[in-house]
């Protein structure tokens, strides 16, 4: 029975340790927010578009091989996400200063967003980037999107969101100045 417990434990450790770099890493971060602006960017519908462009030259050759490396549906009747380099294209992350050991990326380390589009977003739409800094604002845990400074560069295709700086420490209670004799 000792064994047992032992054994089960040793493959807990092992299993945590596996997965360890995944869950502290910071292409978790990307994942995550690319999930919150995945939408009112376009990318999904863009890198469907570009996966089915390569089904098709892939078809051309067998239409089995293209079954088997880009099915037509995936379960659930959604195709899957794009790979975390993919996601780097609409995401980079600006990250502050982490502590040394154990180095673990948590969302309050991301200083800055920029977000890139695609052809299939509506970013001259009205209110497009309202939009961004609330998905990133609720990707990020904030209390409002009033927490980031938008600095959208249109021209350079690039949206910007960046963390307002924190206002300086201001004591709850002033002290009165003590009666100075004159």
């Amino acid at each position: 029975m000792t064994e047992a417990i032992t054994l089960l434990a040793l493959v807990g450790i092992a299993f945590l340790l596996i997965s360890w770099p995944r869950l502290t890493s910071k292409s978790r971060i990307i994942r995550r927010i690319y999930r919150h602006v995945d939408d009112p960017l376009g990318a999904t519908r863009y890198e469907n578009n570009r996966r089915a462009g390569r089904r098709r030259v892939l078809a051309f050759f067998s239409l089995g091989l293209a079954n088997l490396v880009y099915p037509v549906t995936q379960y659930g009747g959604v195709t899957a996400l794009p790979s975390t380099g993919r996601m780097r294209r609409y995401v980079q992350l600006q990250f502050g200063h982490a502590p040394a050991w154990p180095r673990l990326w948590r969302v309050w380390h991301v200083e800055a967003v920029t977000l890139r589009w695609t052809s299939e977003a509506n970013a001259l739409g009205q209110g497009f980037g309202d939009l961004l800094a609330r998905k990133v604002a609720q990707a990020l845990i904030l209390k409002s999107p009033a927490d980031l400074e938008q600095h959208p560069a249109f021209a350079e295709g690039y949206f910007e969101l960046r963390r307002l700086k924190p206002a300086p420490n201001v004591p709850s209670t002033v002290p009165f100045g003590e009666a100075t004799d004159e």
